[in-house]
């Protein structure tokens, strides 16, 4: 009983201290390196990745842009839906979980060496049935179903996250074009007063 109040307070409080650090966060990037920093000091995690959905309309055009990287992950590149683990999570919605309980390990090269990994997680970041992302996270030990039942409600709140970002960038872009569309309009009306005002000189000079 004691170890299952002290999993459900470290639940509670972690989930708690990543949904304020969330508030004021207001770009994908800076989105990205705050979930790996603060993952990174609560589980023995060796290599992660966020990646974000770009805007397309077009299923097999949409990309996975890295976001953040740590570890072996820091040398990601764009990927398409359907490539490699993080593709694969970001098509199918589902989490992928590689662990050396298969008998198998995954060394991963990068540029500090190489490093072979044990437990591999995949997860998509879901908002009302769109992709907006994929967490991906990798550790030398095993991850601890305390820790997977975290991950499982943390991408929850980073669909909300990412939507609500996406939603500040639309705005923003939408306030700028309104601005543009007023400061055309005013120079036009300036030209017309123009226009109108060298008419009534023409019929006065008449």
């Amino acid at each position: 009983q004691t170890n299952r109040y002290e999993s459900e307070t470290w639940l509670a409080t972690n989930l708690s201290d990543f949904t304020q650090a969330f508030h004021g966060i207001v770009n994908a990037s800076e989105l990205g390196d705050l979930v790996l920093e603060s993952l990174f000091s609560i589980m023995p995690l060796h290599s992660g990745c966020v990646y974000q959905v770009t805007e397309e309309d077009d299923l097999s055009e949409k990309k996975l842009v890295p976001l953040s990287g740590f570890g072996a992950e820091s040398g990601r590149t764009t990927l398409c839906f359907g490539e490699g683990l993080a593709g694969m999570v970001a098509y199918s919605q589902s989490k992928i979980k590689h662990s050396s309980e298969s008998g198998q390990t995954i060394t991963i090269p990068f540029s500090g060496g190489a490093i072979e990994l044990s437990e591999i997680v995949v997860y998509p970041i879901i908002y009302k049935g769109v992709t907006k992302g994929v967490l991906e996270l990798g550790s030398i030990s095993s991850i601890s179903d305390q820790s997977r039942k975290f991950l499982d409600q943390l991408v929850e709140i980073l669909g909300i996250v990412f939507a609500n970002l996406e939603a500040t960038l639309q705005t923003r872009a939408l306030l700028a074009e309104s601005q543009t569309l007023t400061s055309d309009l005013e120079k036009a009306n300036q030209i017309l007063e123009k226009q109108t005002s060298d008419l009534e000189s023409q019929k006065t000079a008449v």
